[in-house]
This record gives C-alpha cells, structure tokens and sequence, in this order.
C-alpha cells in the first residue's frame, strides 16, 4: 500500500544450525515503509526460507511457519494483531501476507513483525529434537531497530525461552 511521499523496500535474512549441525533453517523477511498521510507506516509483505538437511541420515517432520504483523495502524484501524499460521509440506516456504493486512506505524510502541519457524529432526528411533528460527524485526517508540535472536530446543519440548530478550510471535 503506498498513497504518499516515499517508499522504500527492505528485508531481514536470518540462518541456524540445529546443535548437530545437520541442519541449517533460514529464513527472509520483507517489509516496505511508506509515507502515508505524512506518518510513516510499515507493511511485511513477504516470508520465505526453508530448511537444508546436511546430514542425510536425520529426517525433518512437523514443519511449522506462523508470521505476523502487529502495532498501531492508522488512525481509525486501531491495535492489531495480524498473524498467519501455517505447515509447509516441503523443506522450502514463500508466503505473502494478506492485502487485508494494515500496514504498522513506524513510532508504534510495541510494533513487531517477522516469522518463527519450527520443525522436528528425527535420527534414528530415539533421538529427536527441535530446530526453531525467530527471524522478528522489533522497532521501539523511537523508530530503533532490534533483530531478535535464534535459538535451537531438543526435546522435550519447552515453553521455557533461553534468553531473556526473545520474543517469539506465535
């Protein structure tokens, strides 16, 4: 959506390996920010990435995607929380979001938007575990930049986060 003074397209790229390293998940996020009505607004208009197997003896199952969108839209929108859940059947996604999707203010407190991506690696018929990506652009009141960090689980599965400063959208 652009209907103003300027528009500029930019994107977050973000890899991991899982702890074994035999697999590398990476992910690509793209956004546009745009001049609307002389306030500033960001819209996430794609994801992509996937997962490369390196060890051909570990196989991947429960791929999960889930990305999103949310802060202050414009004036009369309000507060949204725009998400979108999916499972990739394949090692590689692409997904755009939604054109009803509301572009995010740029000095929204809180704004964030970005994908998370799951999956389950599987050697053999006792060792599993989880390889998530967080590839989440967070930008404060004050229009600051903060890519968050990765992280890698083996199972069990945990809620618990490994650092303090990791968000996760879900």
């Amino acid at each position: 959506m652009y209907n103003g003074n300027f528009q500029t397209n930019d994107s977050s790229n973000k890899s991991k390996y899982d702890s074994s390293i035999s697999v590398r998940a990476y992910s690509t996020v793209y956004y546009t920010t745009s001049s609307i009505d002389g306030e500033d607004y960001t819209d996430l208009t794609k994801v992509s990435g996937g997962w490369t197997i390196l060890d051909s003896t570990v196989s991947l199952s429960n791929r999960k995607v889930n990305f999103g969108a949310t802060g202050w839209a414009k004036s009369g929108v309000g507060y949204v929380q725009q998400t979108s859940y999916n499972n990739p059947t394949s090692n590689s996604f692409s997904y755009s979001a939604p054109s009803s999707w509301a572009p995010i203010s740029v000095v929204s407190t809180g704004r964030i938007f970005g994908v998370t991506t799951w999956v389950t690696l599987k050697r053999g018929t006792n060792s599993v575990w989880e390889l998530q990506l967080v590839n989440n652009i967070l930008k404060n009141g004050k229009g600051y930049l903060i890519h968050i960090m990765v992280t890698t689980q083996k199972a069990p599965f945990s809620k618990k986060l490994k650092h303090k400063s990791q968000y996760i959208l879900s």
